[in-house]
């Protein structure tokens, strides 16, 4: 018997509201979870915040912001002179706080990432657990400053460092190239602090332009006012491992 336009449109209809009851059941599930309850013990409540939530995934873009650990160099008497340092002893540690906060973030379908090595060792830290999500490594977020300890390592070398994201790293060359990214002297360069206006937009523009609704976004204190920096010019600080959640 051959089906009928309208019985096509029947399934189509049934199998889209099989998947959208799905996203908000497994929704209601991680709000459960995040009130200490067994996922089979859901309340009104529970629902209700899924279909909201869900709602705001469906028309909204909601970037977190996130600064490295404690680095080397953050710690006195600042020694600004590190070629981009490695986590400090207690950045190293800093990761329990912020697994926890990001446990309670009900989606996230993209990780975006600066290229020194005190932001890459932050995100394995943090999402060792959750390489399921896509990674793009993007040198728009790089610290803004030309200390060296805001200037990043030779590509070769991260990829010694960092093997297991050797992919990460062929695309970012790809797509970026393997040393303008680190020229930040030469003042019309986009990567010198003299264009931070400009890579700032850029940056945001492009993050705008995802598909993704849901960005988690890994980088440097000053870099990170920059983009969350409103008409008032005013600045918004981060501790180091803080996370910042703002709505598009």
């Amino acid at each position: 018997m051959t089906n009928t336009i309208d019985d096509i449109h029947l399934d189509l209809t049934l199998n889209y509201c099989q998947q959208i009851t799905k996203q908000l059941l497994e929704l209601a599930h991680k709000f459960a979870r995040k009130s200490r309850r067994p996922s089979t013990q859901l309340t009104c409540i529970d629902l209700i915040n899924a279909f909201e939530f869900y709602l705001t995934m469906t028309t909204k873009k909601i970037v977190y912001y996130m600064r490295h650990f404690e680095a080397l160099h953050n710690i006195e008497p600042y020694n600004f002179k590190l070629p981009d340092p490695e986590l400090s002893p207690v950045g190293q540690t800093q990761a329990k706080t912020a697994i926890e906060i990001i446990k309670n973030i009900p989606s996230i379908d993209l990780i975006v990432c600066s290229p020194l090595t005190r932001t890459l060792q932050t995100y394995l830290l943090v999402f060792n657990d959750r390489q399921t999500v896509p990674l793009i490594i993007h040198p728009d977020l790089q610290e803004v400053c030309t200390e060296p300890c805001d200037m990043g390592s030779p590509l070769n070398d991260l990829k010694t460092k960092f093997p297991n994201l050797s992919n990460e790293f062929n695309t970012f060359e790809q797509t970026f190239g393997d040393i303008e990214w680190l020229n930040k002297i030469h003042p019309e360069n986009i990567y010198s602090p003299e264009q931070i206006e400009q890579r700032s937009k850029r940056f945001l523009d492009w993050l705008m332009n995802r598909s993704e609704k849901h960005i988690f976004v890994i980088s440097h204190n000053l870099m990170l006012q920059k983009l969350l920096q409103n008409d008032n010019k005013q600045k918004i600080e981060f501790k180091n491992g803080e996370i910042k959640t703002i709505e598009y």
